[in-house]
C-alpha cells in the first residue's frame, strides 16, 4: 500500500544502493597513500545497528540509535562488541577534507575535494577492511557542513555552485553518507510555498515519495539512524533534528492527500508512516513540528485536523470496546464527563441507544472517583429509557449506596435512611426475579458490613455460599466494613480463619490489604506496614497504585520519624524490580494516578521527587505535568508551579486546558498572579490569535470575586463578556450571570443572549 501511496520512487538501482568502482585518483590526497610502502589494517566491522547512542563527536564513530523492533537480546550482543580504532587514512583524508571545507569559499572546489576523498576511499575500502559505518561517521558531518553552505549561498555568489541539493542528496545516499536531516531538508524545501501561492496535492505525494525513499535508505543502513545529529564543529554545532519530524511531516502529507480525495484514508496506513504499529502522532504534535519548521499553515492544518476529527467520529462505536477501553483509562472525573458527553453526542447523531454494558462501566467508574450522584442520575437513565436493569448494574447501585465514605458523611439520621434505602433496593431485586451472582453477594455483605450489621452479613455470607465465588467476594466484604468501623482486630482474626478454613483457598483482595495498610500507617505502625507487605508477597497479592502511594507515604513518614531523608528514587526502583510487580502497570496512567494520590495526601515532597524521577521517562507527559503544576500551586511553591505552566504551554500543549486549571488553582493561593495570567491569556488570544478565555474561565473567575465580594472585578468581567461574539455559553455561566443581576448591572443584551 506504501509503495501505492508514494509511487515508484525507489528504483532497482537505488534498491541495491551500489556505488560504482571509483576512478583512480590522480591526486595528492591518493598518491600519497599509494606510494605507501605498508598497509594499515584494521578489524571489519560489519554496519550494525548497535545500543542506544551516548553523543559523541564526528571524530570518533558514534553508535547508532536502536529501532524499535529489534529484539533485545541482539541489542545486548551488538552493545558488547569492542571498541575498533579509526583506520589512519579514513581518519587523515577526512581531516584534510573538513580542513578545506571550513577555509575554502569556493563551494565547487570543497564539492570536489570530498568527492574525490570519498571515491579514493572507496577503491581502498576492502583492502584497508574500512566499514561503511565507519566512513559514514567521519564522513556525515562534511556532507552537513557542504550541504549547509550550499542551502544558504548568495544568489549571487561567485563562482556559481551548479549541484543543487537534490544532486547532492543523491550523491550522499549513493554512496552512504547521506543522514535522514539531509531529507528533510529537501522536503521542507519542497514543502514551503511562496505567499500566495497554494499547496497541492503535488507538494503532498513528492514529500511522501521523499520520506519512502529515505525510508528504503535508512533501512538498507541501519547505522544511520541517529537521536542526535552533529554538524563538522562536534558537540558545539548540535543540529536541529528529530527523529520525529519526518514521520510526522508523512504522516500530515498522507492525511492532506486523503482529504484532497487522491487515495483512500486508513488508520493502519497512516500509522506505517509513524514507525510504531496502530500509532499515529498526537494532531498538536504534529502542528508544533509545522510550526518548528516554518511550515505552519493554519488553513491547511484546520483542514488536516477535521478530517481526522471526522474520521474518528465515523469509525467510533459508541456502543464497542473502544468506548470501554476509554472509560476504564479516565484520569479522573473530568475526564471521565467528557468521555460521557462524546457517547452521548454520537448516540444522538446516530439516532441509537448507549447499551446498559456501556452505562454500567460508566457507572462503576464513577463509583471508584466516588461520584455517588452520577452513579444514581445514570441507573435512572438506565430505567427511564425502558430497559430493565440487569444484575451488574444493580450491583453497582448496591455499592454506591453503602460504600463507607459516603457512610461516614452522613449524619446518624442519614444513615437510617440510607440502611432503609440499602435494604428496599434488595427487595426490588428480588422482586425483579433477577438472580444474585456472586458480585451480588458480596456488595450485599460488604453494605451490611460498612453499616456496622455484621449479623446480616454473616447470614447473607451463609445462606449464598453455594453460587460460585460468592464466599471469597463476601469476605471481602466482611473484611473491609470491620476495618472501617475499627474492629480491626477482629478483622485479623477473621482473615486468618478464612484462610485457614477456606477450601477454595481464600486469598484476600489489594483492595482488602490496602484497608489493613492505610490503617496502620494512620497509627504510625509501621513494623505492621512491613508486615503486611511481606504477608502480600508470600501470597501473590497484586499491589494497585493505591497501594504504591500508601506505601511511598509510609516511606517518607517511617524515615521523617527517625530523622533520614527519603530517596524515592531507590525506593520506587526496588518496588518496580520486586518479584510480584515486575513493573506490570508501571506505565505513564499508572505513575500519574500514583502521582494524584501523593498530592491528594499532601505529600509534596515525595510529588516533587516522583515527578523528578517520572519526567526523564515521560516529558512531554499532559497528566504527570498537570498534576504537578496543580501541586505547587495549592501545596508548594506557587512561582515553582508558574514556570512550570510556562514550560507546559512551551513544549507540551497550548490549550484552554491548561489555563483553566493554572489559573483557576491560583487564585485560591495567589489572586494578583491569577490575574496577571488571566490577562495573558487574553492577550495571546488578541495578539497571536492562539487560545483565549472560554466560558469555564470566566464562570470561575466570576465565581471568585462574587464570594469574595469584589464588585468591581465582577462588574470588569461581565463587560468583557457582554462584548464577546460568543453563541454558547455552556450550562453554568448562564445561570450564574442570571443570579448576579441584583448585584451589579448586568446588561440586558448579554442577559438576552445568555437565556436564548
Amino acid at each position: 500500500m506504501l509503495r501505492k501511496i508514494v509511487g515508484r520512487t525507489a528504483s532497482s538501482s537505488f534498491n541495491q544502493l551500489k556505488v560504482s568502482t571509483p576512478r583512480i585518483s590522480t591526486s595528492l590526497l591518493a598518491l600519497r597513500y599509494q606510494s605507501s610502502s605498508s598497509t594499515t589494517t584494521t578489524t571489519t566491522t560489519t554496519a550494525t545497528t548497535g545500543t542506544t547512542t551516548t553523543s559523541s563527536t564526528p571524530g570518533s564513530e558514534q553508535q547508532p540509535v536502536v529501532k524499535q523492533e529489534k529484539k533485545q537480546e541482539d541489542i545486548k550482543k551488538k552493545s558488547k562488541r569492542e571498541y575498533v580504532p579509526i583506520n589512519p587514512k579514513l581518519q587523515d583524508i577526512s581531516e584534510q577534507i573538513k580542513s578545506a571545507i571550513l577555509k575554502n569559499e569556493d563551494l565547487s572546489e570543497s564539492f570536489e575535494i570530498l568527492e574525490e576523498g570519498i571515491s579514493f576511499l572507496k577503491s581502498i575500502q576492502q583492502d584497508e577492511r574500512i566499514s561503511d559505518s565507519q566512513i559514514f561517521f567521519k564522513f556525515y558531518p562534511l556532507t552537513i557542513e557542504l550541504f549547509r553552505l550550499a542551502q544558504n549561498q548568495p544568489k549571487n555568489n561567485q563562482p556559481v555552485f551548479k549541484k543543487s541539493l537534490d544532486e547532492l542528496l543523491e550523491f550522499f545516499v549513493n554512496n552512504k553518507i547521506a543522514t535522514p536531516w539531509h531529507f528533510l531538508q529537501i522536503g521542507v524545501k519542497d514543502l514551503m510555498v511562496s505567499p500566495g501561492e497554494e499547496i497541492t496535492a503535488t507538494h503532498y505525494q513528492k514529500f511522501l515519495s521523499l520520506w519512502f525513499k529515505c525510508f528504503e535508505y535508512c533501512k538498507q543502513n541501519e547505522y544511520v539512524y541517529m537521536h542526535t545529529i552533529y554538524s563538522i564543529r562536534g558537540k558545539k554545532g548540535e543540529i536541529d533534528y528529530q527523529p520525529y519530524y519526518l514521520n510526522n511531516l508523512a504522516v500530515y502529507c498522507y492525511v492532506q492527500l486523503c482529504s484532497l480525495g487522491e487515495i483512500k484514508y486508513s488508520p493502519v496506513d497512516a500509522s506505517k508512516f509513524s514507525n510504531k504499529e496502530n500509532h499515529i502522532p498526537l494532531r498538536y504534535n504534529i502542528q508544533k513540528t509545522l510550526n518548528h519548521l516554518g511550515l505552519y499553515n493554519k488553513g491547511s492544518f484546520q483542514n488536516f485536523a477535521n478530517f481526522l476529527r471526522n474520521d474518528e467520529k465515523k469509525r467510533f462505536d459508541p456502543n464497542g470496546a473502544q468506548s470501554l477501553y476509554k472509560i476504564d483509562n479516565t484520569f479522573d472525573k473530568k475526564q471521565l464527563d467528557m468521555v460521557y458527553l462524546e457517547l452521548v453526542e454520537v448516540c444522538k447523531e446516530r439516532k441509537i441507544q448507549i447499551d446498559e454494558k456501556i452505562i454500567c462501566a460508566l457507572m462503576e467508574r464513577y463509583l471508584k472517583f466516588e461520584e455517588y450522584e452520577e452513579v444514581f442520575t445514570l441507573f435512572e437513565n438506565i430505567i427511564n429509557s425502558g430497559i430493565k436493569p440487569n444484575i451488574e448494574s444493580w450491583n453497582v447501585v448496591i455499592k454506591a449506596m453503602t460504600n463507607p465514605t459516603r457512610i461516614k458523611s452522613e449524619s446518624k439520621y442519614s444513615r437510617k435512611q440510607l440502611m432503609e434505602n440499602f435494604e428496599r433496593t434488595i427487595k426490588t431485586i428480588q422482586a425483579s426475579g433477577l438472580k444474585f451472582n456472586a458480585g451480588t453477594i458480596g456488595a450485599i455483605v460488604s453494605g451490611y458490613a460498612n453499616f456496622g450489621e455484621f449479623e446480616k452479613a454473616n447470614e447473607y455470607m451463609k445462606n449464598y455460599s453455594s453460587i460460585p465465588g460468592a464466599t471469597n467476594l463476601a469476605n471481602d466484604g466482611l473484611l473491609r466494613g470491620l476495618i472501617s468501623n475499627n474492629k480491626t482486630d477482629e478483622a485479623e482474626q477473621k482473615l486468618h480463619e478464612f484462610i485457614s478454613q477456606s477450601k477454595a483457598q481464600y486469598k484476600p483482595s489489594t483492595n482488602v490489604m490496602n484497608d489493613f495498610l492505610h490503617y496502620y500507617i494512620q497509627r504510625k505502625n509501621y513494623s505492621a506496614v512491613n508486615g503486611l507487605t511481606q504477608f502480600m508477597r508470600q501470597h501473590e497479592i497484586e499491589e494497585n497504585v493505591t497501594t504504591r502511594t500508601i506505601l511511598i507515604n509510609a516511606y517518607f513518614e517511617s524515615l521523617h520519624a527517625i530523622g533520614k531523608t527519603p530517596d524515592l528514587s531507590s525506593y520506587l526502583k526496588q518496588m518496580e524490580q520486586s518479584s510480584k510487580a515486575n513493573k506490570k502497570g508501571f506505565n505513564e496512567h499508572m505513575h500519574s494516578t500514583l502521582l494524584k494520590g501523593l498530592i491528594q495526601g499532601g505529600n509534596i515532597e515525595a510529588a516533587r521527587q516522583l515527578f523528578d524521577i517520572l519526567k526523564k521517562r515521560y516529558p512531554r507527559s499532559s497528566w504527570l505535568n498537570t498534576q504537578i503544576i496543580i501541586a505547587e500551586v495549592t501545596l508548594g511553591d506557587a512561582k515553582l508551579g508558574e514556570d512550570l505552566f510556562n514550560n507546559y504551554i512551551k513544549e507540551i500543549r497550548n490549550d484552554n486546558i491548561i489555563w483553566n486549571t493554572f489559573i483557576h488553582n491560583l487564585l485560591q493561593k495567589d489572586e494578583r498572579l491569577a490575574d496577571v495570567y488571566f490577562n495573558k491569556l487574553k492577550q495571546q488570544q488578541a495578539q497571536e490569535g492562539k487560545v483565549g478565555p472560554n466560558f469555564y474561565t470566566y464562570y470561575f473567575m466570576l465565581q471568585h470575586y462574587r464570594r469574595k465580594g469584589k464588585k468591581d472585578k465582577v462588574q470588569q468581567l461581565i463587560n468583557e463578556l457582554n462584548e464577546k461574539d460568543w453563541k454558547d455559553f455552556g450550562n453554568v455561566l448562564p445561570k450564574f450571570i442570571n443570579n448576579l443581576t441584583g448585584f451589579v448591572d448586568v446588561p440586558a443584551t448579554l442577559l438576552q443572549r445568555v437565556n436564548a
